[in-house]
């Protein structure tokens, strides 16, 4: 009984599989990084955008603070109303 390899094509064809192993870890390698890459921006990005929200809030709570406190009975209402002037 023959084998469908000979002894001499035997060392070819495990450099050919090693080879193939090696290129295939490679590329899995490259795209690993990139994906950890892609990760870490989408992170800061997403922090920078909490952070913006954070502060946006904390302007608004101030506003809405200061509209609170403003008593309209006290000043004239007709005034409060009026345009301003872009500074």
């Amino acid at each position: 009984m023959g084998s469908v390899f000979k002894a001499e094509s035997m060392p070819i064809s495990i450099l050919i599989v090693l080879a193939t192993l090696a290129i295939a870890f490679g590329v899995m390698l490259y795209f690993k990084n990139k994906n950890n890459a892609l990760d870490n921006a989408h992170r800061d990005l997403v922090g920078y955008y909490q952070e913006c929200i954070e502060n946006h809030r904390v302007a608004s709570a101030a506003r809405e603070n200061g509209l609170n406190s403003y008593s309209f009975i006290t000043y004239n209402l007709k005034e409060s109303l009026l345009d301003q002037s872009i500074v």
